[in-house]
């Protein structure tokens, strides 16, 4: 997973899964982009207006994707993938 919209494969994994621990070792996150404007964030509404307020929401609260309040989409992909360390 790279920073942006397939941050969302850790969302799909953990819906099946269950459990954050499973999905790690099956993703591995890398981000590229140090800039702020190439880290994509969503205001919660927006969020909420798409996903709506069930288990996908609380699941991207647990992933630790809103940080400052906004979705952001490289703090998914690093919470919900392994880093180079890790493997």
């Amino acid at each position: 997973m790279n920073e942006g919209y397939s941050s969302l494969l850790g969302l799909t994994l953990m819906e099946q899964l269950e459990d954050l621990n499973a999905i790690r070792p099956k993703c591995f996150c890398t981000a590229r982009t140090p800039a702020p404007a190439g880290h994509d964030q969503f205001p919660p509404d927006m969020v909420r207006g798409v996903l709506g307020d069930g288990e996908r929401t609380e699941a991207l609260k647990r992933l630790g994707a809103y940080p400052s309040g906004s979705l952001n989409m490289t703090e998914v992909a690093l919470h919900g993938g392994s880093s180079a360390e890790e493997c």
